[in-house]
Parts: structure tokens; C-alpha cells; sequence
């Protein structure tokens, strides 16, 4: 009877144990789980934040691409209007019959 309690005894001081075992990785599991999601989230905010700042260098971007178009467009504006006043002028010499002021002589 002494040895069947004894031995009783010893396997509920051996489950106790692994029960104890299985306790502490559970903690460790839900420890690095926890690790883990926390830096998924950080993760996550870090691709949040480069999403904003592109948008916002894209945002930049296309205004300083507006900036350049329009000054690219004033610019062709005013050559055109150079283009057509030259030729205006030199319409004027040519129609006034003046070889000498004319840049096309001998037409």
C-alpha cells in the first residue's frame, strides 16, 4: 500500500512538472507571438509612413512638373511671338520694295 502511494505520488510530481514545462512555453510562445505582432505593427506604421511620403514627394513632384510645363509653355509662346514679328518685319521690308533692308535680297 506504502509503494502504491509513493509510486502514486511520483506521477503527480512528474505531471506537475510537465504541466509546469508546458506553462512556461506557453508564456514563451505567447511572449514571442507578442514580439512578433508588435513588430508587424511597427512594421506596418513604417509602410504607412512611406506611403504618405511618396504621395507627398509624387504631390511635389507633379507640381514642380506643372511649374516646368508652364514656363516650358511661356516659353514657346514667346518664341512664336518673336517668330511671327520677325516675319511680320521682314514681310514689311520686302513689301516696301527696298533692297537694302530686305533679308531677302535679290527676290
Amino acid at each position: 500500500e506504502l509503494r502504491k502511494r509513493q509510486r502514486e505520488q511520483k506521477h503527480l510530481e512528474i505531471e506537475m512538472e510537465l504541466e509546469k514545462q508546458a506553462e512556461e512555453r506557453r508564456k514563451e510562445r505567447s511572449a514571442t507571438l507578442k514580439k512578433i505582432e508588435e513588430g508587424e505593427e511597427r512594421e506596418e506604421a513604417q509602410l504607412h509612413e512611406w506611403a504618405k511620403k511618396i504621395k507627398q514627394l509624387q504631390e511635389e513632384g507633379d507640381k514642380e512638373r506643372l511649374k516646368f510645363e508652364r514656363e516650358l509653355e511661356e516659353e514657346i509662346i514667346k518664341t512664336r511671338k518673336a517668330r511671327e514679328e520677325r516675319r511680320r518685319s521682314s514681310s514689311v521690308l520686302v513689301a516696301s520694295g527696298d533692297p537694302l533692308k530686305s533679308p531677302r535680297r535679290g527676290s
